[in-house]
């Protein structure tokens, strides 16, 4: 009878306190940063990528890997690597191709 009532009183108290509130806001700082760092990275990226300009791209893949480490991914980080080392001889053909149409051209 003793536990009976031991146990409807915690119940009785459990259900009249008040509801716990957990603040979240200490975890949108990082996700903010990393999708920032991430956003970022891309669209230089493709703009280095799209107009001959492999300071831009590079500047990108630097800010993509800075978000991979900044969340400890390493897939992003391998892959942002050999996307770079991928598209690195492209980006000097074209640059190339560009600086040798600029002086024909003048």
């Amino acid at each position: 009878m003793t536990v009976f009532v031991l146990a409807a009183a915690a119940r009785a108290e459990v259900l009249s306190a008040p509801p716990v509130t957990l603040p979240l806001a200490g975890q949108t700082l990082p996700a903010l940063l990393f999708a920032a760092l991430l956003g970022l990275g891309a669209v230089l990226q493709a703009a280095g990528v799209y107009r001959p300009n492999r300071a831009a791209a590079l500047i990108g893949a630097a800010l993509v890997v800075c978000a991979g480490l900044f969340d400890r991914d390493p897939v992003l980080v391998v892959g942002q690597i050999v996307l770079v080392a991928a598209l690195w001889p492209a980006s000097k053909n074209k640059t190339g191709q560009t600086r040798k149409r600029r002086h024909s051209a003048g």
